[in-house]
Order: C-alpha cells, then sequence, then structure tokens
C-alpha cells in the first residue's frame, strides 16, 4: 500500500513537471516568435550590428529536448522510478527553456536598445541640421527687414514677416531644449513643426522681397 502511494505521489509530481514543463514551453516560443520578428526587421535600424549577431545566436540556440522528459506524455504507463527519472529530467528541460527565454529576452532587448539608440542618434542630427536652416531664415529676415526694400514695405507685410519670425525662433528654441532629450517623437513632431513654420517665414520673405 505504502509503494502505490508513493507512486501516486510520484504520478502527480510528474504530472505537474509536465505542467511546467508545457508552460515553459509555450514562454519560450513566445520568446523565440518575437526575436525572430525584431530580427527580420531591424538589420538596418541598429546603432550596433553586434547585437543582432547575438540575436540571431540566441534564436539559433537548440531546445531542450529530453527523451525521460518526452515519457511523461503518458505517466500512467510508468513505475515509480520511471516516474520521478521522468520528472527530474522534465524540470531539467523547463530550467532549460527558461534559461533560453531569458537569453532571448535580453538580446532582443539589446536590439531594441540598440534601435532607440539610432533612432535617436538619428532624431537628433535632423533636429540639429532643420535648427541650423531654420536660423538661416531667420536671419535672412532680420536683414531684410533692415534692408532698404523692408523699411518701405508695407507694414501689413512687416508685420507679417516680423510675426512669422518671431514664431520660428521660439520654435528653434523649444526644438533645442529637445536636442539634450531622449524623445524621438518628440523630435520628429518638432521637425514637421519647424518645416511648416520655416516654410512660413520663406513665404513672407518672398512677398516683401521675391528674389531672394
Amino acid at each position: 500500500m505504502r509503494a502505490r502511494h508513493l507512486t501516486v505521489e510520484a504520478r502527480a509530481d510528474a504530472v505537474a513537471a509536465l505542467g511546467s514543463l508545457d508552460d515553459a514551453r509555450s514562454t519560450y516560443e513566445e520568446g523565440l516568435s518575437r526575436a525572430k520578428d525584431v530580427s527580420a526587421n531591424s538589420g538596418w535600424k541598429v546603432a550596433d550590428d553586434v547585437t543582432i549577431s547575438a540575436l540571431e545566436r540566441a534564436i539559433n540556440m537548440p531546445a531542450p529536448s529530453s527523451t525521460q522528459g518526452r515519457d511523461l506524455e503518458d505517466p500512467a504507463r510508468l513505475d515509480r522510478g520511471e516516474l520521478e527519472t521522468a520528472a527530474r529530467h522534465a524540470r531539467a528541460d523547463a530550467e532549460g527553456y527558461a534559461d533560453l527565454t531569458a537569453a532571448l529576452a535580453a538580446r532582443t532587448q539589446a536590439v531594441e536598445d540598440s534601435i532607440h539608440e539610432k533612432s535617436l542618434t538619428d532624431a537628433r542630427t535632423f533636429l540639429n541640421t532643420n535648427i541650423g536652416l531654420a536660423q538661416v531664415s531667420i536671419d535672412a529676415s532680420r536683414e531684410l527687414l533692415d534692408s532698404p526694400a523692408g523699411a518701405t514695405a508695407p507694414a501689413q507685410a512687416r508685420a507679417d514677416l516680423e510675426a512669422s519670425r518671431a514664431t520660428l525662433i521660439a520654435t528653434v528654441a523649444e526644438g533645442r531644449t529637445l536636442l539634450t532629450g531622449d524623445d524621438v517623437d518628440a523630435m520628429q513632431a518638432m521637425l514637421n513643426r519647424l518645416a511648416g513654420v520655416s516654410a512660413d517665414l520663406d513665404f513672407e520673405i518672398e512677398a516683401i522681397d521675391p528674389a531672394s
């Protein structure tokens, strides 16, 4: 009777081990699918190609495949010793899947961080360049206002030019504050704003001096 009880306990333990293995495998497969998507779509977006190589190595790591663990698919036909052995192997496989999942998660995150780093660098570069171009327009508008053509321009035209210039100056100042941050979306939005406000100022400049 005692031996039978121990076998029942071993079978319950084996079933629990199989459940843990299934959960670990499922979690791993989800992480693997995400890692493959990131790897397939990120090659040109990363700041450091090493991160992609590391992720690809993690993707290609062999998954645990213990023969004894697979025996748990039919635990009712195993004796106590076989159940205990199979449960140990199933738990070892589950730990192996957990280790692979952690490696995949870390290396996937490294790629995503590298993508963000490159996106941030690119956004800063584009924003800094466009701020420089906007400053050229600001300086040109000041020169125009001080020129004979600006001095003799209609009052409304001068007012419109000064208003557009002031708006661009304020926008440039706001853009400069973003250069020290890490908000890529805000930088991209600022690029669009700068383009629009710069176009407005260029229009007002041309209204006074069509040859500019």
